[in-house]
């Protein structure tokens, strides 16, 4: 028979099975999806962090040299006399992929056959087959291998299926200049290089130069956007493409219209070949290069492209990590490479190797610059803005994907995802139950910081 004694006993034991399994499901509870307390705590606008940053960033004469060494690279497609970049730099994909298993846009894997049939189209053995010069009349993607089917690892691995689609190599901006050197046995897929990149474009993005084209499209000044989302149409009011910072091109004949700023676009003819035709877009979006480097028009063009979601490769005319950087300094006439580890060795980097937490925040702060310096980890960089006025940090403006996080019963860990252009501390998601420790703090796996104009 129960007793109040007997029963108290039990009813302690239930008690504290409850709480702990209360306490177990909200450790496990995920934050929402996307946000991080830096996104939270840490006001999403880049002039938050600048406002003491007044005049040019460096003198304008400094900026004169860039500009005329940038415009120089950007050209460079059109003044060559032979390709860029050598053969195993262009079928970089064919070594990356065998002995690979590789995964479909349905996460199943590739069919065996599926690399040879891409072999044989890319006539590698017949590389370069062409020298023709060409610009961009659409933002068009560039390929690894001439086929727009992506190509994933293991989709069930961290880091690995949706966005991080390999054969991605790079969205090209219309009125881009590039030289055409190959094409596939069908004829239906172009190689091409810019000055930064090489890899396999549909024709339909593609017109073919001639002389008259590049004397007009180099002789006058060049125009840039400031802000993201800005369409841009022919005079006539036919939609050609969607400007974007970090597009390049001549300013209209005319120096603007009524409804709008003036500017000159590249369209395609039905014989392939491009004619330059006087367009407009919204007014406020459009300066003549180079930018003036002031803290203001910084912040800017960095809060236009704040919030968007990040584009591996420049997938859905998205930005990665190193796109945003390349973008936003080619409007003050600065070339950056295309990849994150190229733009650390673009000049002389600072190592932060070996150093602990509170001597690489110290030495951030004591040897960067803001908006001009670069802080590389294997496989991202960040742009340093400054100190946060409210912890005295250093704060970041970046493209991430997601922090590394421990995932229980795996070996392997999960990713907490953020997805987008934000701005945050050295330690985003620090507060995360699961964040994986020390490698998911961004501070303990920053190495080296890179400064693009001294």
């Amino acid at each position: 028979m129960n007793t109040k004694e007997n029963i108290a006993p039990c009813m302690n034991v239930l008690f504290f099975w409850l709480v702990l399994s209360m306490l177990a499901l909200a450790s496990c509870a995920p934050r929402q999806e996307g946000m991080v307390r830096d996104l939270e705590v840490l006001p999403q606008s880049s002039a938050h962090y600048i406002p003491e940053l007044t005049g040019e960033l460096f003198s304008l004469e400094k900026q004169g040299e860039l500009y005329r060494d940038f415009r120089e690279a950007y050209f460079g497609p059109w003044t060559r006399s032979e390709p860029k970049f050598e053969a195993q730099d262009v079928f970089w994909g064919f070594d990356f992929i065998r002995n690979r298993e590789v995964y479909k846009e349905n996460y199943l894997p590739a069919d065996p056959d599926w690399l040879g049939i891409m072999r044989q189209q890319s006539d590698i053995s017949g590389y370069p087959s062409r020298h023709k010069r060409a610009v961009t009349v659409d933002n068009a993607d560039m390929r690894a291998m001439p086929s727009r089917s992506p190509v994933f690892l293991d989709p069930k691995s961290p880091g690995e299926g949706f966005p991080f689609d390999y054969l991605q190599n790079t969205l090209v901006p219309a009125g881009t200049p590039v030289l055409i050197t190959h094409v596939t046995r069908d004829g239906d897929w172009a190689l091409a290089e810019t000055d930064y990149a090489a890899g396999w474009m549909r024709w339909s993005g593609l017109a073919l130069v001639d002389d008259d084209f590049v004397q007009k499209f180099k002789s006058g000044p060049l125009a840039g956007f400031v802000q993201d989302q800005a369409p841009v149409y022919t005079a006539g009011g036919r939609h050609v493409f969607t400007g974007r910072v970090g597009m390049l091109l001549p300013q209209g004949e005319s120096g603007g219209l009524k409804d709008g700023q003036g500017i000159m676009v590249p369209v395609r003819d039905e014989h392939g070949q491009a004619a330059l035709v006087e367009g407009k877009t919204r007014s406020g979006v459009l300066q003549k290069l180079p930018v003036p480097p002031t803290g203001d028009n910084f912040a800017g063009m960095m809060d236009s492209m704040l919030g968007q979601a990040y584009g591996w490769g420049g997938m859905y005319e998205n930005r990665d990590c190193s796109a945003l950087l390349q973008d936003l300094f080619r409007m003050y006439g600065i070339f950056l490479p295309r990849n994150s580890a190229q733009q650390k060795s673009f000049k002389e980097p600072v190592s932060l190797e070996g150093l602990a937490r509170e001597k690489k925040l110290d030495k951030i702060v004591e040897k960067g610059r803001p908006l001009l310096s670069i802080l590389y980890m294997p496989g991202h960089v960040m742009l340093y803005l400054g100190k946060d006025p409210g912890s005295n940090k250093p704060v970041v403006y970046h493209s991430m994907w997601g922090l590394r996080t421990s995932r229980v019963w795996h070996s392997e860990p999960g990713r907490h995802i953020i997805g987008r252009t934000v701005i945050t501390s050295l330690e985003p998601g620090r507060e995360l139950r699961n964040l994986a420790r020390p490698e998911g703090l961004l501070i303990n796996r920053v190495t080296h910081m890179t400064t693009v104009v001294d």
